[in-house]
């Protein structure tokens, strides 16, 4: 009776662990994504890195000064410079589904931003 409970036992032991393994393995890309994306997080939060880097930041307009910008460029003054829209646009006399051309130049501190025709 022993031998047959020790058999039973062995065999629950040997399913659990095959269940376990499968589990880890089925996980295991997405374990793997998440912990290279939270030391890259760590990495990249540390004053070193943003010394020797920088840092780009996701800034909040209000609604009235928003545009689709496809470019921004950083001036000698410190100032940031966003084109948006087509130039074509304006030439030809607005076609459907195009914006006109707009640009703006916006300054971190303090924050304020000014628009350009």
């Amino acid at each position: 009776m022993t031998d047959r409970a020790g058999r039973r036992r062995a065999r629950r032991i040997a399913i659990g662990t095959a269940v376990v393994l499968a589990l880890a393995g089925m996980n295991g890309p997405w374990l793997y994504r998440f912990g290279t994306e939270k030391y890259h997080q760590y990495k990249i939060n540390q004053p070193e890195y943003k010394a020797a880097n920088g840092k780009w930041e996701i800034v909040e307009f209000p609604e009235e000064y928003r545009q689709n910008t496809i470019h921004a460029a950083l001036l000698r003054t410190g100032k940031v410079l966003l084109v948006a829209g087509s130039g074509t646009a304006c030439a030809r006399g607005r076609p459907a589904g195009r914006t006109p051309a707009a640009s703006g130049r916006w300054t971190a501190r303090p924050a304020s931003r000014s628009d350009r025709p």
